[in-house]
């Protein structure tokens, strides 16, 4: 079964906001869905799912005792990536940047005792069944996407009376598309103590853009621009004296101002030779580091910014000039047989593992951040 996987982060933006705004689209097959059947008709209920998730992770960063730092997720996989990635997207870095997960692991009793990720997705098959309340209380902290009396009695009842001050406007935010604003918005709230200034963040950053765009429009392209009438250039207050009568007896003869030289117009400066274009690999869409890529001429590794997508740059020994595609990210082709955990190389050369038994994982490299999206062959 073949199905589209984002290949870039303005991909996965745009089913993240079609996902909490209108009806959302793409596949309702379990294994590559990220937005089952069950919640297509309610964008209420879309929203009060990512809501509790990120309270969730907000609860699970906060929580001291060490043995109740784990959140299970009752979803669909595919659902649960999407969540997740809305996450680390929005909340502060100091939140989310030790957090580890599996979008799907088996349903049974050695789930509560599973410690390799701090985010433990399950998938029980049918609506009827939930967590154990036992997952919820003394093992962690649980979310039940299916049914809230299964959650954490801190994720039940109304979410938007819980929810931090804050993370209401970062949802808006991204319903409504607006992820130009994301970087200001979220510098706000560099962590969790900084969330209650993302409301007023997010308000400055609205006006500056209407700000922007009512100046563009009152300086239409076919409208001229006002222009203030030429100077007169004023006269030098010299009085000259009356010409002298031709012929004899004329008075001594004055000399006018010399005439200044006209400028010699510079030399025509010959056009430089054409400097030969080549493409290099493209850089991941999520590198956070500057990355070093090698010249495909020479072989000289030159050292570009994380955001070169779509530039170029000069090779520093051949002089050639290298363009940089647009970024992407890195997917592995197919889960291995038996569910065995898998090494995924990126452009940094690391070696990471995604999640076990899954048909359908996203993970990040710790290297250079690249998401690698294992799915089915």
């Amino acid at each position: 079964m073949s199905a589209t996987v984002p290949r870039t982060a303005r991909q996965v933006n745009g089913r993240l906001t079609a996902f909490l705004d209108e009806k959302p689209t793409g596949p309702t097959d379990l294994c590559v869905t990220v937005c089952p059947a069950r919640l297509r008709g309610s964008k209420r209920n879309r929203r009060e799912v990512f809501a509790r998730l990120l309270h969730a992770l907000l609860l699970l960063s906060s929580e001291e005792n060490e043995e109740r730092r784990r959140l299970y997720v009752h979803a669909e996989p595919g659902l649960i990536a999407l969540l997740l990635y809305g996450a680390v997207r929005l909340l502060p870095q100091g939140e989310t940047e030790d957090l580890t997960f599996s979008v799907f692991e088996p349903y049974h009793r050695n789930i509560r005792d599973y410690k390799l990720a701090n985010v433990v997705g399950t998938y029980l098959g049918t609506p009827d069944k939930g967590l154990d309340t036992e997952l919820g209380t003394t093992r962690g902290v649980s979310l039940d996407t299916f049914s809230e009396s299964y959650s954490s009695a801190e994720l039940r009842g109304n979410v938007w009376d819980s929810l931090p001050a804050g993370v209401g406007d970062l949802i808006d935010l991204v319903a409504t598309g607006e992820w130009k604003s994301l970087p200001a918005v979220r510098h706000a709230g560099q962590d969790a103590r900084g969330l209650p200034e993302v409301g007023q963040a997010l308000s400055m950053a609205r006006s500056n853009e209407a700000a922007a765009s009512k100046s563009a429009s009152t300086s239409p392209s076919g409208a001229r621009a006002a222009v203030p009438p030429p100077t007169q250039p004023t006269k030098p207050n010299v009085s000259r004296p009356p010409a002298a009568p031709e012929g004899r007896g004329a008075g001594p003869s004055v000399r006018s101002a010399p005439t200044p030289p006209t400028p010699k117009s510079p030399l025509p400066i010959p056009a430089a030779p054409p400097i030969p274009v080549i493409t290099t690999p493209p850089l991941p869409a999520t590198a956070s580091r500057p990355l070093p890529l090698a010249c495909p001429k020479c072989g000289k590794r030159n050292i570009v910014p994380p955001n070169s997508g779509g530039r170029s740059f000069l090779c520093s020994q051949c002089k050639v000039r290298v363009v940089v595609p647009q970024p992407h990210e890195v997917h592995h082709p197919a889960l291995g047989d038996g569910g065995f955990p898998i090494e995924c190389r990126c452009c940094c050369g690391l070696g990471f593992r995604v999640p076990q038994d899954l048909a359908y994982a996203w993970a990040a490299c710790p290297g250079c951040s690249v998401v690698a999206v294992a799915r089915p062959a």
